[in-house]
């Protein structure tokens, strides 16, 4: 966006838009912006990101705008609770249409930190903007970080009890998933886990720490998590080529397939082909999601886990 575009939508928004207190003391939180206040419980609500759009519906708020709403669709199978189909698309993350979150007239407006930075400004001068990391700084704990953003957007949407039912909702699935799989003698199994993508010089693996989201997952339904490198402690992930994978041989490997041609590529590999877990058949493929700080996916994972295992 041009600095004169810029420009001429300040002033639309300055001009068009009431003013809203931000200093509202009651509903003020905490995120990774800093602080942000709004006057009143927050019910028009636009998501910026699939992560916010979890965190939304997790808690019982339909968005009134999004981003990328068919990639959500497409990653979470618009599983329940389910993203409207009347719900204004706003374009793509990183690049959000400002003139129709500003038609849209919301009292908040959530997204990822990354994303929101360029247009932060003019998005603060339509409705208050709370933003959190994908990945939490100081290699904090991926699971409990998240629930703790679910409880914190609450707080700006009024629904304190629906964050509590939703953290208890996991954690019996959880619980559950682990009696499944104890029941099959796959309690402190090895396993790791990676994405698969067709990357330029071949296919390409996102393999996941063990302090990642999802291997925090794993651990919490009984396995015994594989790959622990102190230098993929950040964002919990690396990405690597079929190589890394000797390493871990002796585990089972769970395995998210971005898309079709990363996996022709992959198999087509001598080394691929004589991994002890392909020989042995020790892989499961489960469906792509996108884990991170996302309540919904997370949930999601798990059930495709267990249900890898039991058929």
């Amino acid at each position: 966006m041009t600095y004169y575009r810029r420009h001429i939508l300040g002033s639309m928004v300055l001009s068009l838009l009431p003013f809203y207190n931000a200093k509202a003391e009651d509903h003020c939180i905490h995120d990774d912006l800093g602080e942000t206040c709004v006057d009143k419980i927050a019910s028009r609500v636009v998501a910026l990101d699939q992560q916010s759009i979890e965190f939304l519906l997790a808690l019982g708020v339909q968005p009134i705008g999004v981003t990328s709403p068919t990639n959500y669709r497409k990653f979470t199978g618009n599983s329940a609770p389910e993203l409207s189909y009347s719900v204004q698309d706003l374009g793509l993350s990183s690049s959000p249409n400002i003139e129709l979150i500003m038609a849209l007239q919301p009292d908040l407006i959530l997204g990822n930190i990354t994303n929101v930075q360029k247009d932060l400004s003019l998005l603060k001068e339509i409705a208050p903007v709370s933003a959190f990391a994908s990945y939490p700084s100081g290699h904090s704990d991926q699971f409990n970080t998240m629930l703790s953003n679910l409880r914190t957007i609450a707080r700006l949407v009024g629904r304190a009890t629906e964050a509590d039912h939703f953290c208890k909702m996991l954690d019996t699935t959880l619980d559950t998933g682990y009696r499944r799989l104890a029941s099959l003698g796959l309690t402190s199994k090895p396993v790791v886990l990676g994405n698969i993508n067709a990357g330029a010089r071949g296919a390409e693996i996102m393999l996941f720490n063990q302090n990642a989201l999802p291997a925090q997952i794993l651990k919490r339904l009984g396995f015994s998590y594989a790959c622990n490198d102190e230098r993929y402690r950040e964002k919990g992930f690396t990405v690597t080529s079929v190589e890394t994978l000797m390493e871990f041989e002796n585990a089972d490997f769970l395995y998210m397939p971005f898309n079709e041609k990363g996996m022709e590529r992959l198999i087509q590999t001598p080394i691929w082909r004589n991994l002890r877990f392909v020989r042995e058949k020790r892989l499961h493929s489960i469906p792509y999601r996108l884990i991170h700080n996302a309540p919904l996916s997370t949930r999601l994972f798990q059930t495709d886990v267990v249900s890898a295992f039991q058929s």
